[in-house]
């Protein structure tokens, strides 16, 4: 099926290619688009021709911004003249931590998409120069309401203007100032809003509100509750929805009631923007209301709340892949009294996500993506905004508990965006599966932004934020104690307690037990590709690294809670709930007295990890419980060393064999170190290799860690101790001639290990 849907890519793209001109514009689609608007070569994304060259990416690849000639104008303040979309927020300069310029003139144009109309809501903090008059002659904000052509308010002083819906999908807001006496400023938060006036309905067909699966135009669902089904669908059996379908539900329900709907099942084909096959929700009698979501993929969505007692939900399929469908309850709610069978509900929007940023003055709060509940997928186009403002003096702390999102290389889908001392630039821009890290404002104020796209992408997010006074950051000579006092570096593991818990002893070289089995290893010639099987125990540190009950990659115990391991094994997954770690044992297949499986509470990257130059492929894995350390169960040694080519090393792990021995058992090889000059030379890998990072194997091959290894130590004998000096971490092929072993150096990374261990300790 997979290699059908490349095929009728090919084809697809031949018809574009078609329709395009020579010129290389947007075309137009009747059969897709609404009368007017153009598609999109490449997303399928439906756009009217005025957006075309405004500076913004409507097509979602900036298909619509190619070939322009010349760029949008700039307001004056910094952003883009000519603002267009469903939400966003303008602002004078320096706001709002410093003030604005003197003689300064800004101009914005707004417009919201057709069938909408405008809306402006200052945000809490406005400080413009007053005038004596109370006319606001100096500085002033203007705005105009561009459909009646005329000035709606002029506003300056400390007091917040009041929220203004406008009457057309065209706005205008001024900014000028004198040439003296300036203030912190405005911002202004804009959002397209729903007229109120009514639309014509669509042609109905009435049949039974329950169960409602087939599509004979829109069918239309009166009473309390009922069932919604794709056509076809079946748990219990392999039948999926139709090709090119295009199913209309139409909800009313009694008067001052809500509808709530549940997803019991859910799975449609996956693709971007939801533009193959798609469920599509608007809050109201027909398709011209406000969207609440469009969906696809495998999630199963949480509950959605309408606004009043009518919904409309359009379910289209394509010509191809299908999925097994959906199964929807459906329930109404009075909107007199509250009603506890909703109570596990979160509206859509929510506060924050309804056009209006939430304002946070609490020293410390918690923010979730709107319906978060850490198992269901969030809503698409969803546009939601938080302002956290503590009082003047202090910082604000941001810590994510969980995070799970689409992923783009540049986060262009669904995002986390966190806003500080510039609100037209991002400080970050969040998305994937990775947990970010803790992030420290530079003010008292932070502005934090989610945005979702048509396709649903993941769980969404879970962040805690603290205020508290500024502290100095730790130079690169001295360490951070966890409570963020800064200590010489030099103090660290001196046996005496500098931090106030004793966290700058945790990790240190000088541990007498690290590194010392009680089975001794056989350490010969032999050369974990070409290698040999290792005496049980011999090696007590290594770990396997498990997805989902299945050993994906190595690594190396060096405190009974910690793990280090690569970046690069998490890549595919990064909730803690799938992995788990085990210890103290010899064959994957085979189960041993000594070995115990731990859960994972952490997975800690480096938040430079490149995955494309494989820079700072470090990974720290927190365990839920200790291990118990023994005979069979011991930690390696970390130092700060560097040894010299030639020394000889061994690698071990679980990983491919070639079929040279042992499989599935764990395995042991000697490798001698290569420098790095040699080992970047154009016939070996020709640069790739970087400062942090040491080769290790033959010229001509023949011992190398290989798939499975990742992660695993490259431990080297140092005064009677077994020292993790590399991480395995990449190369060309398993055991190839003049391509041996790429590691991380660990020395490199020692201050970074010992502090984040001391962090999340």
């Amino acid at each position: 099926m997979e290699s059908a849907k490349v095929l009728f890519g090919l084809l697809l793209v031949v018809c574009i290619g078609f329709l395009r001109g020579a010129n290389g514009q947007l075309h137009g689609d009747l059969r897709s688009c609404p009368a007017n608007d153009v598609k999109c070569n490449n997303t399928d994304v439906c756009i009217v021709p005025s957006v075309r060259c405004d500076g913004r990416n409507d097509c979602g690849d900036w298909e619509d911004e190619r070939d322009c000639p010349t760029p949008p104008p700039e307001s004056g303040c910094g952003s883009p003249s000519v603002q267009r979309g469903m939400s966003d927020i303008i602002h004078s300069t320096n706001f709002p931590y410093d003030n604005y310029t003197d003689q300064a003139t800004c101009k914005w144009d707004i417009f919201v998409p057709t069938g909408y109309h405008v809306k402006v809501e200052f945000l809490p903090i406005f400080d413009i120069e007053d005038d004596v008059t109370g006319q606001c002659r100096r500085d002033a904000v203007y705005i105009y309401d561009t459909d009646l052509n005329h000035l709606v308010g002029q506003y300056c002083g400390s007091n917040i203007p009041p929220p203004m819906g406008l009457s057309s999908n065209h706005a205008m807001v001024t900014f000028k100032s004198d040439y003296s006496h300036t203030g912190k400023g405005f911002g202004l938060h804009w959002f397209a809003v729903v007229p109120t006036a009514t639309t014509p309905s669509p042609t109905l067909s009435t049949v039974p509100p329950t169960p409602a699966s087939t599509c004979n135009g829109v069918i239309r669902l009166d009473g309390k509750s009922g069932l919604i089904a794709s056509p076809g669908y079946s748990l219990t059996t392999s039948a999926h929805y139709p090709p090119s379908a295009n199913c209309g539900w139409q909800i009313i329900g009694p008067p001052a009631s809500k509808i709530v709907l549940h997803f019991e099942d859910f799975m449609l084909e996956n693709s971007p923007n939801c533009s193959m096959d798609s469920l599509s929700i608007y809050d109201g009698f027909d398709e011209t209301a406000s969207l609440l979501g469009t969906l696809c993929g495998k999630y199963r969505p949480g509950d959605v709340v309408s606004s009043d007692r009518q919904l409309f939900i359009r379910f289209f399929s394509d010509g191809g892949v299908e999925g097994r469908g959906f199964h929807i309850t459906w329930t109404t709610t009075s909107t007199l009294t509250t009603s506890a069978a909703v109570t596990h509900t979160t509206p859509v929007p929510g506060e924050g996500c309804d056009g209006h940023p939430r304002l946070l003055t609490s020293s410390s709060g918690v923010v979730t993506s709107p319906g978060y509940d850490g198992t269901s997928s969030y809503l698409g186009l969803q546009a939601c905004q938080w302002l956290i403002t503590v009082p003047q003096g202090e910082v604000i702390d941001i810590k994510f508990t969980d995070f799970e999102m689409e992923w783009a290389r540049d986060c262009d889908y669904d995002f986390v965006a966190i806003y500080d001392d510039d609100f037209s630039k991002a400080k970050e821009m969040l998305c994937g599966q990775r947990l970010p890290l803790d992030f420290t404002s530079t003010s008292h104020t932070v502005l934090v932004k989610f945005t979702s796209d048509a396709e649903v992408g993941g769980v969404g997010f879970n962040l805690t934020y603290t205020s508290h006074p500024p502290r100095r950051a730790c130079t690169s000579a001295e360490y951070t104690c966890k409570n963020g006092r800064c200590i010489p570096y030099d103090l660290v593991c001196n046996g005496l307690w500098n931090c106030f818990d004793g966290d700058d002893e945790l990790i240190c070289p000088n541990n007498p037990q690290c590194g010392r089995p009680v089975i001794q290893p056989h350490l010969d010639s032999h050369r974990v590709v070409g290698g040999r099987e290792g005496v049980e125990g011999s090696w007590p540190w290594q770990v396997s690294v498990r997805l989902s009950g299945k050993h994906l990659c190595g690594g190396t115990l060096i405190d009974p809670y910690w793990v280090l391991c690569a970046a690069h094994c998490f890549q595919s997954n990064w909730r803690t709930t799938e992995w788990s770690v085990m210890v103290g044992q010899q064959e994957l297949m085979t189960s041993s007295p000594h070995q115990q499986l731990l859960n994972v509470s952490k997975i800690i990257t480096r938040h430079d990890y490149d995955d494309v130059t494989s820079a700072n492929d470090v990974a720290l894995i927190k365990l839920a419980q200790p291990t118990k350390v023994g005979r069979y169960v011991n930690v390696a040694c970390l130092a700060p060393v560097t040894l010299p080519p030639g020394e000889v090393c061994y690698i071990t792990g679980f990983g491919e064999t070639l079929s040279t021995c042992c499989a599935g058992k764990l395995k042991q090889a000697a490798v001698p170190l290569i420098s790095t000059n040699k080992c970047n030379l154009p016939d070996w890998y020709d640069g790739q290799v970087l400062d942090t990072m040491v080769c290790a194997g033959y010229e001509n091959g023949g011992s190398d860690a290989c798939g499975g290894d990742s992660g695993g130590p490259l431990a080297c004998e140092i005064g009677g101790h077994w020292v993790v000096y590399g991480i395995t971490s990449w190369g060309i092929s398993c055991a190839g001639a003049k391509n041996p072993g790429v590691y991380i150096q660990v020395a490199n990374y020692l201050k970074w290990i010992q502090e984040t261990i001391a962090k999340h300790s």
